[in-house]
């Protein structure tokens, strides 16, 4: 399907955006009245829908990605912080955490739209909160690990702070 978007400019059969009046809501070639000119016909000005939904692939497929880099760079963000930062941090972090865990996905991408809008940008953020906590979680328990290698306590010895400790050695 990713091979599909990206490869849309090469395969679409006609520009995602042209209009055709006389080619207005044609069925798929496979029923009746349908043409292979439009092998999954045409919307209700004409526009070829096969194009359309090749070119739509990589549009949901950027949301996707963003929303995914997003969503790490949060989850790793607060995996360090909640592992580095002592008890009393990883408790309120990793409570928030669990709180996130329990929101339903769906009902939190709904509220964050109607309260934000329908940009897309918006819609990034949403993906990206909904799925953050995974990677807090696997990032906190390799840190919980990593922090007592000799090596992270030596630097700490040393003294270095949290913020070297953790891009440096953990």
């Amino acid at each position: 399907i990713i091979a599909l978007g990206v490869l849309a400019p090469l395969i679409a059969p006609a520009d995602p955006n042209a209009i055709d009046l006389m080619a207005r809501a044609r069925p798929p070639a496979w029923i009746e009245g349908g043409s292979w000119a439009h092998v999954f016909g045409t919307d209700t000005i004409g526009r070829d829908l096969l194009s359309r939904v090749l070119y739509g692939i990589r549009t949901s497929f950027a949301i996707a990605a963003l929303g995914l880099i997003f969503s790490a760079c949060l989850g790793i963000a607060i995996g360090l912080a909640a592992g580095l930062a002592g008890p009393l941090a990883d408790r309120v972090l990793m409570t928030i955490v669990d709180v996130f865990i329990t929101l339903p996905n769906l009902l939190l991408i709904l509220c964050g739209i109607a309260l934000l809008g329908t940009e897309t940008w918006v819609l990034v953020v949403m993906i990206g909160l909904v799925k953050w906590e995974g990677y807090a979680r696997l990032v906190r328990g390799q840190v919980l690990a990593l922090r007592e290698q000799g090596y992270v306590e030596a630097a700490r010895v040393l003294g270095a702070g949290l913020g070297w400790v953790a891009l440096r050695h953990v």
